[in-house]
């Protein structure tokens, strides 16, 4: 079962950057099961609430996350525009992963996130 807990850091980028890393690993590890829940409308409430007290839902988590990010780095654009730039991209990099026409780069995964959020 894929278990996500809340933010660990103060630090938003960081905790981005460990979202981004947990999604693409699950997209590598168990391709099939991460298209099911990631493309298929009838589950779309196993990740978007909380599920336990000790859980975050993950857009809930990704919306918090970008939330934070946003206030800390000083950002103008809104957080639907920066969800959608980084979410398209981090899937976009797990399905290259996953089907081995690129390995995982933690370094490229952290500027690609810096260059997409712009701001200071």
């Amino acid at each position: 079962m894929i278990r996500l807990e809340k933010a660990s850091s103060k630090d938003a980028l960081n905790n981005l950057i460990n979202l981004g890393e947990f999604v693409i690993s699950q997209i590598e590890t168990v391709p099939n099961l991460m298209n099911f829940l990631l493309f298929n409308p009838g589950v779309i409430q196993v990740y978007s609430h909380n599920l336990d007290d000790h859980s975050f839902g993950f857009l809930t988590l990704t919306h918090q996350i970008l939330h934070d990010l946003i206030k800390q780095r000083g950002l103008t654009e809104p957080e639907s525009a920066l969800f959608i730039k980084m979410w398209a991209f981090i899937q976009g990099y797990g399905a290259l992963i996953a089907n081995g026409a690129v390995t995982y780069n933690r370094k490229l995964l952290l500027l690609s996130a810096t260059q997409l959020i712009g701001g200071k």
